[in-house]
């Protein structure tokens, strides 16, 4: 290697379990569970950064482990916090999981609600 570069990673040892969905608006709806005992875990203090590390939403979970947040700006990284317990999640659109090998479809509704599909066996 040249110079003073080195590689490196950070490693850190957590029991909280982070799931976070965003939709097509400004709100992000986290779960967060004991990785231990798959338990959902309330009371998370929960906080949102952008890019440049501002403050964009913030809250605390629910007894079942939910949290509804409304973001005021674009998501980057979420840090979930619990006592001594810290975990980080990166929310940036790279780290999300590919659909490109799915048949994904659909349409926006322009009254709201919901319409769905049922494939059922031998055309029942």
């Amino acid at each position: 290697m040249r110079g003073n570069h080195t590689i490196q990673r950070n490693v850190f040892a957590s029991d909280l379990g982070i799931i976070a969905k965003r939709d097509a608006g400004k709100e992000l709806l986290v779960a967060v569970s004991d990785l231990r005992t798959t338990d959902p875990l309330g009371n998370v203090q929960l906080k949102v950064y952008n890019f440049q590390h501002q403050l964009v939403s913030k809250g605390t979970t629910s007894d079942a482990g939910i949290a509804m947040l409304a973001l005021a700006g674009a998501p980057f990284l979420l840090v979930a916090q619990r006592g001594k317990q810290i975990d980080y999640l990166h929310l940036n659109e790279s780290h999300a999981c590919s659909l490109s090998m799915f048949d994904v479809d659909g349409q926006k509704t322009q009254k709201g609600g919901l319409k769905g599909f049922i494939y059922g066996e031998r055309g029942v």
